[in-house]
């Protein structure tokens, strides 16, 4: 099951006419073969709309093969109080003057973001 906003595949191998779930598939769903896309509007019993036909089909789990996730290119964490350094500096061993408000502590590459 899929919420809002989430970033799915639709199968490649999608039958026109055939039905998947609750709903079949006309012929303006099969453009969307193979290709990402967002879920724009949660329905009832794993019935979905999605943002790049404009919500006009629905669509169902048995439709999508995966959930996909953004990639970033940064992923920061920022030191914001006071208090924060000082946990920071007992945790790491730092010296209290070397940290200060809004330094960036930590980086990660390539985080998978979930909607």
């Amino acid at each position: 099951m899929f919420v809002s906003n989430n970033k799915v595949r639709v199968k490649s191998n999608l039958k026109k006419y055939k039905k998947y779930g609750e709903q079949s598939v006309v012929e303006d769903m099969m453009n969307y073969r193979g290709k990402v896309v967002t879920i724009s509007k949660v329905l009832t019993n794993g019935l979905y709309q999605i943002e790049e036909d404009g919500g006009s089909w629905i669509w169902t789990d048995e439709m999508f093969d995966e959930l996909v996730t953004n990639k970033v290119g940064k992923v920061v964490n920022i030191v914001l109080t006071q208090d924060k350094i000082e946990k920071l500096c007992k945790i790491n061993g730092k010296n209290i003057d070397t940290v200060s408000i809004g330094e960036i502590v930590s980086m990660f590459n390539d985080l998978p973001i979930w909607k």
